[in-house]
């Protein structure tokens, strides 16, 4: 399932990051995943 939202980021370098959980099993249920930075 494909989630989007918007925020506002102070001075963050346009492009692809990754954010997750240290913990494996977490990555099925959405603790992994990745944010595209949008140039403004």
């Amino acid at each position: 399932m494909e989630r989007r939202f918007f925020l506002q980021a102070g001075s963050v370098l346009p492009g692809l990051r990754m954010y997750h959980c240290h913990i494996l099993e977490h990555e099925d249920q959405g603790m992994m995943a990745q944010i595209d930075f949008l140039p403004r």
